[in-house]
């Protein structure tokens, strides 16, 4: 809002046309302010994330690459910490998406509070962080700020008059040694970070050149689990439940097992976690749940007298 004044040294009136001609330019101005503040918004839109005020992703690799030119210079190092909340998608799906962005807003003020004033926190989209660390005398000084976000996020959340726990894994990646562009720093902080979620909740882990090999395998088995189901790959496996005081089978537990046309039957420890990780896990257990069903069936159609049946639910699922 704003206010269009019109003076004169003397006494006069404002006749039709003058109000006219005023409201003109009124208006001319207005559409030219409109204008400028939807420019100004969009710049903001386009450098900063909207729910949490934090840089986005365009603007931390662009504020990364303009670190590691200024460290390049004076032979200096950064830091780059990627992390990634753990636990956050059971949030999501308890509690509806507007308490989870307000869980964001409060994670982002406190990993505001992890870092000096010179260094940059910025949201990368869902509930993924990441840190540029300027000025390192040190590579193991990034292990400070791992360690006061871990304990940051320790503290409860109150959301909703309930107390919530989140924790987050988080990964390290050191310039010049990590990497020599930002995508590639980032990149390889990313990957330690996943590393360190398998041995969380609420682990960092700095990146290691071997780290990914196994990024690369681990997103090769995710694409080949894809099709799994629809190739019929998956197979159940009946384990029995024997009572001790008779002996006898008393039911069964449904075993999940995967038949790689390549690999063989593949344990379930190196694929049930990237079900998780995916989603893929609901449709599986569908199908699991199905399939026991459609076995008792068979196993009344024989004659046989049908044992209860245990099966294994993803909390997902559930």
């Amino acid at each position: 809002s704003g206010v269009l004044g019109a003076y004169s040294r003397d006494t006069l009136r404002f006749t039709p046309a003058s109000i006219s001609f005023l409201q003109s330019v009124a208006n001319v101005l207005a559409t030219a302010i409109n204008r400028k503040n939807a420019e100004e918004r969009l710049s903001y839109l386009a450098q900063f994330d909207p729910l949490t005020g934090l840089p986005n992703r365009s603007l931390f690799l662009d504020r990364l690459g303009q670190a590691m030119e200024q460290a390049q210079r004076n032979h200096g190092r950064i830091g780059v910490v990627f992390a990634d909340l753990d636990r956050f998608k059971i949030v999501n799906d308890t509690m509806g998406h507007s308490t989870g962005d307000r869980l964001l807003v409060q994670v982002a003020q406190r990993l505001q509070q992890c870092v000096r004033s010179g260094d940059t926190v910025a949201r990368l989209g869902g509930d993924e962080f990441a840190f540029i660390l300027s000025s390192l005398a040190h590579a193991e000084d990034a292990t400070l700020v791992a360690e006061k976000v871990i304990a940051a996020l320790s503290q409860p959340f109150e959301l909703e008059g309930q107390e919530i726990y989140i924790s987050a894994s988080l990964g390290i990646s050191i310039y010049p040694g990590d990497g020599t562009d930002a995508d590639g720093l980032l990149r390889n902080a990313d990957t330690a970070m996943f590393q360190a979620k398998e041995q969380g909740p609420a682990i960092y882990q700095f990146y290691l050149p071997q780290m990914n090999e196994r990024a690369v395998a681990r997103l090769k088995l995710e694409t080949q689990l894809r099709g799994a189901l629809a190739r019929r790959e998956f197979v159940l496996h009946y384990q029995p439940k024997v009572s001790l005081v008779s002996g006898k089978i008393t039911g069964f537990e449904a075993l999940l097992r995967w038949w790689h046309p390549a690999l063989g039957l593949v344990p379930p420890f190196q694929f049930i976690s990237v079900l998780e990780d995916t989603g893929l896990i609901v449709s599986v257990g569908e199908w699991v749940v199905l399939t026991v069903c459609e076995q008792i069936g068979k196993w009344q159609d024989q004659g046989l007298v049908p044992h209860p049946v245990s099966v294994n639910l993803s909390a997902r699922q559930v």
